[in-house]
């Protein structure tokens, strides 16, 4: 598509405030990361008024996440249409009520479930209320993973993960959430007035597709320190991240030898190549993927898949 010079000037000004909310987040910055909330919030409008693809705004959203050392500049928009990371995959977000749980136990006040659409495996998030006691239920807070600020240290990869979550909210994960937030505060009063939204993408602030690939990539750090990855893990995780080429962790250190365990032990058929060079690139694994191979086939095979590249 053919983008206008105002149209670029809001998605670059979109991809630096993203950036920055992501460092001023690393940094604590409480003032900074609301400066930063309140400039994404505005920006967004001013797309939707322009009338920018929502695909497109969060592509530009996805680049300023997982690019650190890119500006909007090094983007090459005009590709990005051909991007399958942006939902194509039937995710799907639903925010929902409590299950037979008394609510006024908790601060949790409602669930956010994000579907991966390749699995069919959920990922449950609560959100939690401000100060439930004083019955203030917002801000509506709600904690996502995000293995990309992990830090190597002498924590257990859980206290690891647990120190570099990402505090986010409702609102800035749902557009207009307005109507949700009252169903929250009805059901908090009357327990009898259970709620499900189905969030389509045009309501969806965040990119869905990469919180999902953020929320295996800690369940894949998860298995590993409690011993439990197998090989349908690594294959799965490349079905996911396999048309996401701007998608990289570097986490090898944590990862690669427990994963080429599991891949020795157990072979790789043909029909999972690709799946499994596309995790092992995902995850900045360097590892000869021949070593893994249950046959000879699996070696013609990668050997045409290179020469495609």
């Amino acid at each position: 598509m053919s983008i206008k010079e105002e149209q670029k000037s809001t998605l670059a000004s979109l991809h630096f405030w993203r950036r920055n909310q992501m460092v001023a987040r690393r940094e604590h910055d409480t003032p900074e990361v609301e400066n930063s909330d309140k400039a994404i919030r505005v920006l967004f409008e001013r797309a939707d008024a322009q009338a920018i693809p929502f695909k497109l705004q969060n592509t530009v959203m996805h680049h300023a996440e997982h690019n650190r050392d890119e500006g909007f500049s090094d983007m090459n928009i005009n590709d990005k249409e051909k991007d399958q990371g942006i939902n194509k995959e039937g995710h799907e977000l639903r925010v929902t009520s409590l299950e037979s749980q008394q609510i006024r136990d908790s601060d949790e006040v409602a669930r956010i479930i994000m579907t991966n659409g390749i699995t069919g495996k959920d990922h449950t998030f609560s959100v939690w209320a401000g100060d439930i006691e004083n019955n203030e239920l917002e801000p509506y807070y709600v904690y996502l993973n995000n293995p990309q600020d992990l830090q190597g240290d002498d924590l257990s990869v859980e206290d690891s993960l647990s120190n570099a979550l990402y505090d986010s909210s409702l609102i800035e994960i749902v557009k207009d959430s307005e109507g949700i937030q009252q169903s929250i505060q009805d059901y908090y009063h009357d327990e009898g007035k259970t709620f499900s939204f189905d969030i389509p993408v045009s309501q969806q602030n965040l990119d869905l597709h990469t919180m999902i690939v953020d929320e295996e990539v800690a369940d894949l750090l998860m298995k590993i320190e409690k011993n439990m990855l197998t090989k349908e893990d690594v294959v799965d995780f490349g079905k996911l991240v396999e048309h996401d080429t701007s998608t990289k962790y570097d986490l090898a250190s944590y990862l690669q030898d427990s994963i080429e365990v599991v891949l020795k032990e157990n072979g790789i058929e043909k029909d999972e190549v690709n799946h499994v060079n596309s995790a092992l690139q995902a995850l900045s694994i360097e590892s000869d993927i021949t070593n893994f191979s249950k046959n000879k086939s699996v070696d013609k095979a990668n050997e045409e898949q290179e020469l495609k590249f």
